[in-house]
């Protein structure tokens, strides 16, 4: 199966020698933890009404979600609720309306499953964030809400759960209820193959975690580009957003590297992993101040 038709973000130059330019937009740079927060938040109400939805079945009624449902949804709210830093009263009560059924063995309707969305659609908003530095795509607003749940732990979100459920949670959403199958089936492989040193990461727990999170990003990131032949380097955060994040190597970053051969047979194993090594000290410190709310 073909992936979604690529569009090549524009180039621009950035300041000093370590990368060449950047795939990442100017508006990059206004970016603020409330404005990610929003593109999370907004993700959270848009993924509960409009991802997840029963999974067909022959014979099967859509009007309800059934037990195999409700384990995916199940797995899934529990990262969510307590990790993500807003609508958490909200988030807890749909994760009590889904274990409730579960308990129960009995169906959940979709109608009073979207009468519970709907509260936090209120408190979450329903509309795509357009302020300065805003996400534009449904991509990056995933990624958003991915790298805040990675980081509760670090910041401090009451009843944050573990490093190795909380990737477990977020393996249940991208199983279940990714939309793009083409996007599904790799990140699959990728969390199969546990690259870009998932274990030991998972090992370090709270200041493991995001930078596991942060290099499946960038994996993710740089191979697209590379699978649509686009010019605009895709490590991110790019140079003028964090400067200590990067210096400049002849070596492969080892991260890219895995990628590199992971996806050697396909147009995504063209990449460039070389040019630049990340700092992950300097990195999780940005990672901290990106997307701390306090």
């Amino acid at each position: 199966m073909q992936g979604p038709a690529l569009t090549c973000p524009q180039q621009r130059s950035v300041p000093g020698d370590v990368f060449p330019n950047s795939g990442w937009p100017q508006d990059e740079l206004q970016a603020t933890p409330q404005t990610r927060l929003a593109d999370a938040s907004y993700m959270v109400a848009y993924t509960l009404r409009n991802w997840i939805t029963p999974r067909a079945g022959r014979g099967k009624d859509m009007s309800a979600f059934d037990q195999d449902d409700l384990g995916n949804m199940h797995k899934w709210l529990e990262g969510l609720a307590a990790n993500f830093p807003a609508a958490q009263n909200e988030l807890k009560d749909l994760l009590a309306q889904v274990q409730a059924a579960k308990s129960y063995h009995k169906d959940l309707c979709v109608s009073d499953w979207l009468h519970s969305v709907a509260a936090i659609e209120a408190v979450l908003g329903t509309s795509p964030p357009t302020a300065p530095g805003s996400c534009t795509t449904d991509t990056c607003r995933v990624w958003t809400l991915f790298h805040f749940m990675s980081l509760a732990k670090r910041h401090n979100v009451t009843g944050a759960v573990s490093a190795q459920e909380t990737v477990e949670s977020i393996t249940a959403f991208i199983t279940a209820f990714f939309r793009c199958e083409h996007c599904r089936k790799h990140a699959l492989e990728q969390l199969g193959a546990k690259a870009y040193g998932q274990e030991e990461m998972i090992q370090k727990g709270a200041d493991g975690l995001p930078i596991y999170l942060w290099r499946f990003h960038n994996a993710v990131s740089v191979r697209i580009a590379a699978e649509g032949s686009c010019p605009g380097d895709r490590r991110w955060p790019p140079p003028d957003l964090c400067p200590a994040c990067w210096s400049k190597s002849e070596e492969e970053w080892d991260v890219l590297y895995e990628a590199k051969q992971i996806f050697s047979e396909r147009a995504g194993g063209g990449l460039n992993a070389g040019g630049a090594i990340p700092d992950e000290v300097k990195v999780l410190e940005f990672l901290d101040k990106a997307f701390g709310l306090s």
